[in-house]
């Protein structure tokens, strides 16, 4: 399995968390990572607002949610460039017309 950077390792956990509190042991079971690594991201997430901790249970803030769709948007637009390589080198082709006509 390929090493995840790091924003693929917040959004794994983000995506946890999109439908219920959760601990830890869930968390770092649905994001496929060991507890130590889970633990320290979910440090980092809720020093950056993304996350929020109540009862030893993590959820989403309002800036975890958004930051959630963003991610869920970039990677519907980066499928669209990975799955129609055709679709991409038409606009290209198109693109490169408009210009030389200027």
């Amino acid at each position: 399995m390929a090493r995840r950077s790091k924003l693929e390792i917040y959004r794994d956990i983000l995506e946890s968390l999109s439908e219920r509190r959760k601990v830890t042991t869930r968390i770092s079971d649905d994001a496929h990572l060991n507890f130590q690594r889970c633990r320290e991201s979910i440090e980092k997430m809720k020093g950056e607002g993304l996350l929020g901790e109540d009862d030893g249970e993590y959820y989403l803030t309002g800036n975890g949610k958004k930051t959630l769709q963003i991610f869920r948007e970039l990677e519907g637009m980066m499928g669209e460039l990975i799955y129609k390589p055709e679709q991409v080198q038409e606009d290209l082709e198109e693109d490169s017309n408009q210009d030389d006509e200027r």
